[in-house]
């Protein structure tokens, strides 16, 4: 039972992830990427103090201060940046589909570190995502072509490249801090970094001029996409570790922003169609394979 609220948490990171590109896409265009993510975190930080203890204030050191100013830096700056830059050239399923990328890129890496390599079946999923993926970002082109004209799929993809060195980060600390407390810390520390860049009269001007459906969108973004969605990522790599917990969660986002995407009126793409179907199916197979295991690990 336990095992199966650990990947509740995973699919419902998924499912309130995948709400994020399509609110931004609804927001007035040219407001400006750096206030659209100052405004993100600071709302989500301050829905975050209510629930955060004392006591963790005082557990907190100057190497839990370093690692918190790198995840701020690898999620809130470097990520968003690129994410809501490329999400200027694409369409949300697009990203949502090129994000499930992560847990590939993140169990390469994890077999790097702890010199094994995956099971048969968790291999398998992961490879047909992964082909789920390279569809979508190929266009279903089998040469160097597909380059020209990429650049919001190249940036999304930098972005998941931010995003696994914030989930290592996170592995490491969400031993000591509880979740909440780790995504106040990160928000803290991202608004930090970013207060030099965006305060400004003109910035400022621009916030107050935001219309009831910018800030409509900016409450969802913030509530939902920073303070829960941040919290339950923190709670699905801290039970289940980085790479199953990373395959969870973004093999979830590519179908529910299809859900979404329908609900608003925007019909994907036969690639995209495809393209989630072979995340799913990877999703299912790992899942599979996992249940076998006692230790939650996706490593033999």
């Amino acid at each position: 039972m336990t095992h199966l609220i650990n990947i509740a948490y995973g699919i419902s990171c998924g499912m309130v992830s995948a709400g994020i590109a399509i609110t931004s896409k609804l927001m007035t265009p040219g407001i400006p990427i750096l206030v659209k993510i100052f405004v993100r975190f600071l709302i989500g930080g301050i829905c975050l103090i209510p629930f955060l203890s004392r006591s963790e204030f005082k557990k907190v050191r100057k190497q839990h201060i370093l690692l918190f100013g790198a995840m701020g830096l690898t999620l809130v700056v470097l990520f968003n940046i690129l994410f809501f830059s490329a999400l200027k050239y694409i369409d949300p399923m697009t990203s949502a589909l090129i994000l499930s990328a992560q847990p590939i890129v993140t169990l390469i890496v994890s077999a790097l570190l702890l010199c094994h390599l995956p099971t048969k079946r968790v291999l398998g999923g992961f490879i047909l995502a992964f082909c789920g993926v390279a569809l979508v970002i190929t266009k279903g082109q089998m040469n160097l072509d597909f380059f020209s004209g990429s650049i919001g799929e190249l940036l999304m993809l930098a972005a998941v490249g931010s995003q696994v060195m914030y989930t290592f980060i996170l592995r490491t600390i969400s031993k000591h801090f509880s979740a909440q407390f780790i995504a106040f810390s990160v928000s803290v520390s991202g608004l930090l970094l970013l207060l030099p860049l965006v305060a400004n009269r003109t910035n400022l001007t621009i916030v107050t001029e935001f219309s009831f459906i910018d800030w409509l969108c900016m409450s969802y973004i913030g509530v939902a996409g920073t303070t829960l969605g941040v919290v339950l990522f923190s709670l699905t790599i801290k039970h289940l570790g980085p790479a199953l917990g990373s395959l969870i969660v973004f093999s979830t986002l590519p179908v529910a922003t299809m859900a979404y995407s329908f609900i608003v009126g925007q019909t994907p793409s036969n690639l995209e169609l495809i393209g989630s179907f072979c995340v799913l199916i990877g999703l299912v197979l790992g899942l599979e394979k996992q249940k076998k295991l006692p230790n939650s690990t996706l490593v033999e």
